[in-house]
């Protein structure tokens, strides 16, 4: 079904996604510090499964950053 909104109603929206989007985004963020900030995980302990945490830290950044890329790209689709 077809919407229509009054000029006003539409501009209350679009700011309303700008703002949302803003903080979303910054979620994005967190991948980057989290992987460009190396005296945070420039260890060997704890190891996980043999593997020194310098390497497990950076491999579950993996599917850590899909997930915040997930969910940015659904909640901007939302707002």
């Amino acid at each position: 079904m077809l919407r229509h909104f009054s000029p006003a109603t539409h501009e209350k929206n679009k700011k309303k996604r700008f703002f949302v989007m803003k903080y979303l985004n910054l979620l994005l963020l967190l991948p980057f510090v989290g992987l460009l900030w190396v005296p945070l995980y420039d260890k060997a302990d704890p190891a996980l499964l043999g593997f020194p945490f310098f390497y497990w830290y950076q491999f579950a950044w993996v599917p850590v950053t899909s997930v915040i890329i997930w969910i940015v790209w659904k909640k901007g689709n939302d707002a």
